[in-house]
């Protein structure tokens, strides 16, 4: 266990080591989701984080185009579908999956790993080329929830790994600010959303401002009209409308990460 302890501190201080050689990879492509949801997510970024207080902007590099699986014949991408033993579906990418089929993708990938890093092995030693290492890998998650099953089966099967878990990533700031958006436009009378919102790097009004307009005014919702917040929102909704993002995707963004 030590030896593989060793060999994954090890590649965490080749990644920081060579982080400045390393080429930009930038994933500018969306194969899987809606178009609709695409379009409708590049212009919330971009009006969210394109603001003078942001240290982070959304820029020409960080919008993401639609891609249509059939339509890109030359992307360097494989996609595979899974059914395991005993099972007569395909395993599907539903959120609300169990734990048993989150753990078999999981060894499904570690195993897939073994086998593309012994063939490189194998061809390197042919071709007497440079060989393979295990952080030439990379895995892309939908949520930081399955980075603990992938431990687990890298764990099982000797690879080493570097994963940042970030269970607290959902609760930044930034992601913070995008479900109370959610929520005022789902619901005007939510009142720590509207307050959320306020205080926000988008609006940047202190405590004690909306506690005087609250005072003067009688009801957060007062105040959030007065500060403009309500014309925003209602661009948000129109925004929604116009690319067709159903409610029920914004409702899924406030259930599952609740504020």
């Amino acid at each position: 266990m030590r030896s593989k302890l060793n060999e994954s501190e090890k590649i965490v201080e080749e990644t920081i080591n060579s982080s400045m050689q390393s080429a930009k990879i930038i994933l500018s492509r969306n194969y899987r989701s809606d178009a609709r949801i695409i379009q409708f997510t590049n212009i919330l970024f971009q009006k969210i984080m394109n603001v003078k207080e942001s240290t982070e902007k959304y820029g020409e590099d960080d919008i993401v185009d639609w891609f249509p699986k059939n339509d890109s014949p030359d992307a360097l991408i494989e996609f595979a579908s899974y059914t395991p033993k005993n099972k007569t579906e395909i395993v599907s990418d539903d959120e609300d999956e169990d734990e048993d089929i989150k753990m078999i993708k999981a060894n499904w990938i570690a195993n897939k790993i073994i086998d593309t890093y012994n063939q490189e092995l194998e061809l390197a030693r042919k071709n007497d080329t440079k060989l393979p290492s295990f952080h030439d890998f990379a895995i892309l998650l939908r949520s930081h929830g399955d980075k603990a099953y992938l431990k687990a089966a890298f764990e099982a099967k000797g690879i080493p790994y570097s994963i940042d878990t970030r269970e607290g990533f959902y609760r930044s700031e930034l992601c913070q600010t995008v479900i109370a958006l959610c929520t005022a436009m789902l619901d005007e009378e939510a009142d720590s959303a509207l307050f959320a919102c306020m205080v926000s790097n988008l609006y940047n009004y202190s405590d004690e401002e909306i506690a005087r307009a609250k005072i003067r005014l009688g009801s957060i919702k007062a105040v959030a009209k007065e500060f403009g917040l309500y014309d925003d929102l209602q661009m948000y909704k129109e925004l929604a409308d116009t690319y067709g993002i159903p409610k029920n995707v914004i409702r899924t963004c406030k259930s599952q990460y609740l504020l």
